[in-house]
């Protein structure tokens, strides 16, 4: 069963990365969101198109990070629209 504190968690999530989707880029993608216990902590990149081919520069990234999953996306989507 699931209970209201759950479902609302998903729909939390599912709104971040709604927001997220919105302001991404066009070609750009992104990682997984990891959780670190070192700093009790979600992490997500933002990765640019590779330009220049192998021997061109790294693609351009942007990092963000929150309390929950939600929280870094959201920070992530806030990177990117003032980016």
């Amino acid at each position: 069963m699931v209970n209201d504190s759950t479902m609302q968690s998903v729909d939390e999530r599912e709104a971040a990365w709604s927001e997220l989707l919105d302001v991404l880029p066009p070609r750009w993608r992104t990682g997984r969101p990891s959780y670190d216990p070192a700093t009790r902590r979600w992490e997500i990149t933002a990765i640019g198109p590779k330009l220049g081919g192998r021997r061109g520069p790294p693609p351009d990234y942007v990092d963000a990070t929150g309390v929950d999953e939600a929280a870094a996306v959201r920070d992530l989507a806030k990177r990117l629209s003032n980016g």
